[in-house]
């Protein structure tokens, strides 16, 4: 009669041994898609600055051309509150004033692997050119 009962009941669920593959399985595939997604994050952020710097550009662009912009040097800025000039150009404050107007919308750079990251703006009668750190990793010029 005990044997009659027992037959009749199906077992139902995982076994432990089936829990724990299941586990590693997703563990590894874990392991090897989380550095991908890292990368995609990095290269969406250099893509932004990239972007920023095109901006940046166009806009000292039409300040030059338009004659809003007379001087020139280097300006650098981490957001548009943040514009200072370089010492050795003839920037002055009315210059800045017109740069913070064009650029409100500019972000910070994005990209995390350089600390202290900013934006570099060389303007000469001739050219712009824009870096977004030191080096001139990320960098956009115009000759007009």
């Amino acid at each position: 009669m005990t044997k009659a009962i027992t037959t009749k009941r199906k077992k139902k669920g995982f076994t432990l041994i089936e829990l724990i593959i299941v586990l590693a399985i997703m563990a590894i595939l874990a392991a090897i898609a989380i550095p991908g997604f890292n990368a995609i994050r990095q290269n969406s952020r250099i893509k932004a600055d990239k972007q920023s710097c095109e901006a940046i550009k166009k806009a000292v662009q039409t300040l030059v051309v338009d004659g809003t912009l007379t001087h020139t040097g280097t300006v650098t800025l981490t957001t548009a509150a943040d514009v200072t000039a370089e010492a050795g150009g003839t920037i002055d404050s009315t210059d800045i004033t017109a740069l913070k107007g064009v650029l409100a919308d500019v972000k910070t750079p994005a990209d995390t692997t350089v600390s202290g990251n900013k934006f570099t703006v060389q303007i000469t009668s001739t050219t712009v050119e824009v870096k977004t750190n030191s080096d001139g990793v990320r960098t956009s010029s115009a000759t007009f």
